[in-house]
């Protein structure tokens, strides 16, 4: 089951005390292709929602964000990023996690402008808006 692979994956990544590189084993995940065929995601009821929040805490957020981000660093994009800075949006319950150039003290250089922002929504885990500010 893919799903039950990627919950694998994001468990384990979740929790610190566990070695991450045996769990990024992926032979025995089946990874299928094609039209599924229960597309609940298109309809606007509630059918099988759970009560519960999916992204509770900032660690959660946090953990989310960065593998998009490092997904991007892998393409040779935003090279010498790091996490700086998290906002909880209390009205519409949305973490935005935002990663840029860190503030280089040898050389007093800052770096303005170009941040990337992932927007990720607290009650259902969904991915809002993943953008980068010039």
């Amino acid at each position: 089951m893919v799903l039950g692979g990627v919950f694998v994956y994001l468990y384990y990544t979740l929790n610190d005390d566990t070695d991450a590189k045996t769990i990024r084993n992926y032979s025995n995940v089946k990874c299928l292709s094609g039209e599924y065929h229960n597309k609940i995601w298109n309809e606007d009821n509630d059918q099988n929602v759970l009560d519960t929040e999916f992204v509770p805490d900032m660690e959660s957020a946090v953990q989310i964000a960065n593998i998009i981000f490092c997904n991007k660093q892998k393409q040779g994009l935003f090279n010498g990023y790091e996490l700086q800075q998290v906002f909880y949006d209390e009205d519409d319950s949305v973490w935005i996690i935002s990663f840029w150039m860190p503030f280089d003290e040898k050389n007093g250089v800052i770096t303005i402008g170009s941040n990337f922002n992932v927007a990720i929504s607290k009650k259902n885990g969904e991915i809002l808006k993943v953008w980068v500010e010039e």
